[in-house]
């Protein structure tokens, strides 16, 4: 693990209120080298239970949802539904830079923790809420998850073959989406307070959010009246008749290439067609076409499917590895669909030390995870610490930043504070 004095959020502190909805905002912050402090509820949080887990043993130490998104903090437990919780609470609050929650609307405002009472103890902090729907709003206290965020947003609508009914992508993305954007929201906070002096609250949408998700839709929308619809391997859009395939099968997996018109795709058809000559597979489908004036507006859909056989002939022949030496080689506009083995081993992220290593306690294993998400010519960014056991931080922070005393964690355990 590399070394946080060059960090360029070093010396900041973060309270991380959140539940999976917010867990990655704080992550990225922390691997800025903020000091952030996650606190659970006693016994453990939510999020430990989502699986996998390592070992396929479940037991909240061991989700591996819970490692991806919590490295680079401490941890510590508190019952902030208590007086006592509540009270400590404030203190950590008075000594730290900014706080990021995902509770419902209102909900921390009942407790006492609200943006205007946290402000009162510290008057520069920056308060992140991420949520749902936002703080406002007639949907602000409607249930949501990742599934529903994404299928309302109009997201999941696009995804999937047009003769099935909508898919969600794999992996949650609603909440991922939303912590990026609140990373980089409260980074450019804290330089206006930096400015400034000024603190302030940030409302976050998961919802808003992942409108993001869409862009390409909303155009089609407004300027040509049209909805996008699924389209599976294909990409619609170009005209009433045609959509144009982009996944294509290779001899071990799959790559992506899709045929386009202008001055970018006149250039890349032509590559291809020289490609495809010098390697024994010409065929008049491509080498008797102008691909200057070619228009995928004008063309039929007869002429684009012979054209997408032939190609997909050519490719089922090849490996991905082939496929993309020759694309790089040829300024071909090609991509492989990577699996997790290929990005495990890939020679570029190698090269660009993207991973670090984590040894797990007791047996000394180590586990390889992302490094950084930047590279700065004078900072760095990096994994400093992994993630928190549930309590481990209890004494460094209650007793040696707050100042209570053993006999003091020993009672608030007792009764249940933390």
């Amino acid at each position: 693990m590399k070394d946080q004095s060059e960090a360029p959020l070093k010396g900041y502190r973060i309270l991380d209120l959140t539940t999976e909805v917010g867990l990655l905002c704080s992550k990225l912050l922390g691997d800025l080298g903020a000091d952030v402090i996650k606190i659970e509820k006693p016994g453990g949080d939510d999020a430990r239970k989502q699986g996998p887990f390592h070992g396929n043993n479940r037991h909240p130490e061991n989700s591996l949802f819970w490692w991806a998104f919590n490295t680079n903090k401490r941890g510590i437990t508190l019952d902030i539904t208590k007086p006592e919780g509540q009270y400590l609470f404030k203190r950590l609050a008075g000594a730290s830079d900014i706080m990021v929650e995902s509770y419902p609307p209102g909900y921390l405002d009942e407790l006492g923790l609200g943006y205007e009472a946290i402000r009162q103890i510290s008057p520069g902090i920056i308060y992140v809420s991420i949520t749902h729907y936002g703080q406002t709003g007639p949907d602000a206290f409607a249930p949501a998850s990742d599934l529903t965020l994404v299928a309302r947003c109009g997201w999941m609508f696009l995804c999937g073959d047009p003769d099935r009914p909508p898919v969600r992508v794999s992996l949650p993305q609603a909440y991922v989406n939303a912590g990026a954007e609140a990373a980089m929201a409260t980074s450019i906070a804290l330089m206006h307070r930096q400015l400034t002096g000024e603190g302030q609250r940030l409302d976050v949408s998961v919802f808003e959010s992942l409108g993001l998700a869409t862009f390409h839709s909303v155009p089609f929308y407004y300027l040509n009246k049209t909805i996008l619809k699924r389209t599976g391997a294909f990409r619609g859009g170009f005209s009433e008749s045609v959509n144009v395939r982009q996944i294509y099968g290779c001899a071990d997996g799959l790559v992506v290439f899709a045929l386009i018109g202008g001055v970018s795709g006149a250039r890349n058809n032509k590559a291809m067609t020289r490609w495809l000559t010098e390697e024994g597979h010409p065929d008049p489908c491509m080498n008797d076409v102008d691909w200057d004036e070619f228009d995928l507006a004008k063309a039929s859909a007869v002429q684009v499917r012979q054209i997408e056989d032939h190609i997909g002939r050519f490719f089922s022949t090849r490996t991905k590895k082939h496929i993309h030496e020759q694309a790089l080689a040829r300024g071909l506009m090609i991509g492989i669909i990577s699996g997790v083995d290929d990005v495990c081993n890939s020679t570029q992220l190698a090269s660009r030390m993207a991973w670090d290593s984590i040894k797990l306690e007791p047996d000394g294993q180590e586990i390889r995870v992302p490094d950084g998400f930047v590279k700065f010519s004078d900072a760095a960014c990096g994994l400093w610490r992994r993630w928190p056991m549930i309590g481990e931080h209890n004494e460094e922070v209650y007793e040696g930043e707050v100042g209570l005393s053993r006999m003091d964690l020993v009672r608030l355990r007792d009764d249940g504070i933390i």
